[in-house]
């Protein structure tokens, strides 16, 4: 049995715990083979944030569809904006307990042990801000009393149990972590589940006509990339669209762009290798590809006009303010990320399922794509030129 904590900020990356990383946890504390433990900080944080986020979303729907009868005087579109502003403003209120009770049905079915803060908490995190010891980055470092609570969660918990996992991409905590023994730190949750100790609890949960099917499966994948190339092809521009890249490259004053198209992959392959099994009767293909975008950002006009014209050629722009154009501009991402798919059921649970069964289960389960990195591949002419 694995006793995992969780920190905020991974939560906060997958805030409906829907990809396959969070799914495969979901699985193993049903099962009996992960006891999760929440600390009060981290629910505290989660919820408050999502309720923030929520609430500003909704927000923005009233202000979008009371903006509809500014612009035009149609009567069907003035009750439509009238339906969704006052649809919106009911559950406006509703946010926050909403945004709490989904989290909280979803720690109650991974039979997750909440934890408190404590009265003796408050006195070590009080000691250490003094001290600056771990996590606190310096002496008296405000910005770390939250981790500091954390932390003393997992020092109660490493107390107790023989060996914990902590999962945390903040450097202070995980670095912290890393200074005791009996705790191993993950920098990610995929990072956990591809460890040797999550892909055996998810093994002990697997059924020995399941096992072999899946190990049929990964045998024969390979022979159906081009069918896999496919469900990639159909999947990744939702995947990445909207999302924002940061480089130098980029003649934004932040270097970041927001990708609006996305063309077809190119350079792809597929990890054969490393397919990972989440349990349940999903898989996941790790891949890289190259894929031509068009990523949005502003520039400002002066630099602009010191663009070799080279550069200028390949930038689509629109006046955006006084100061800024708004441009559009081509450049190819290298996007790793993971493929996933689902197979049916009924097949992986067959011990007289055939190569055949397995192949069509393949092809016709359910898939997605989930991207770890997206950055720019070369920057092309990309110089600024002085005159």
């Amino acid at each position: 049995m694995l006793h995992v904590i969780i920190d905020t900020s991974i939560y906060r990356n997958d805030p409906k715990r829907g990809k396959s990383a969070f799914r495969a946890l979901t699985r193993l504390c049903e099962g009996g083979k992960i006891v999760l433990y929440i600390p009060a900080y981290v629910k505290g944080e989660f919820v408050s944030q999502q309720k923030i986020a929520v609430e500003d979303e909704i927000r923005k729907i009233i202000t979008a569809a009371k903006s509809i009868t500014r612009r035009s005087g149609d009567e069907r579109l003035a009750k439509f904006s009238e339906e969704v502003s006052k649809a919106a403003e009911k559950i406006l209120p509703k946010a926050g307990a909403l945004t709490t009770e989904e989290f909280t049905r979803w720690a109650k079915r991974c039979k997750a042990f909440s934890s408190k803060i404590k009265p003796e908490h408050a006195e070590s995190v009080m000691n250490d801000y003094f001290a600056g010891k771990a996590p606190f980055s310096s002496v008296k470092h405000r910005e770390d009393i939250p981790d500091s609570f954390i932390w003393q969660t997992v020092l109660d918990l490493a107390d107790k149990k023989k060996h914990v996992y902590f999962i945390a991409n903040d450097g202070q905590l995980f670095k912290a972590a890393k200074t005791l023994s009996n705790v191993t730190a993950h920098r990610t949750l995929d990072e956990f589940v591809e460890s040797p100790e999550f892909q055996k609890a998810i093994e002990e949960l697997t059924t020995e006509a399941v096992a072999r099917n899946i190990a049929r499966a990964k045998r024969i994948l390979p022979k159906n990339e081009s069918a896999l190339r496919k469900m990639l092809e159909s999947d990744i521009v939702n995947a990445i669209a909207n999302r924002t890249v940061h480089d130098s490259s980029i003649p934004d004053d932040n270097g970041e762009g927001l990708i609006i198209g996305v063309g077809s992959p190119e350079d792809l392959t597929f990890d054969f290798n490393n397919v990972e099994f989440y349990g349940g009767s999903e898989i996941g293909i790790p891949f890289t590809t190259t894929v031509d975008c068009e990523l949005n950002y502003a520039i400002y006009k002066g630099d602009y006009f010191t663009l070799s014209e080279k550069k200028q050629a390949q930038i689509s722009t629109s006046e955006r303010n006084e100061h800024y154009f708004d441009a559009d501009e081509t450049y190819p991402i290298e996007v790793t990320g993971t493929l996933s798919v689902e197979l049916e059921t009924k097949v992986l649970e067959n011990p007289k399922a055939t190569d055949e069964d397995v192949e069509q289960a393949i092809l016709s389960g359910m898939h997605d794509v989930e991207i770890t990195e997206t950055e720019v591949a070369s920057a092309g002419d990309g110089g600024y030129e002085t005159g």
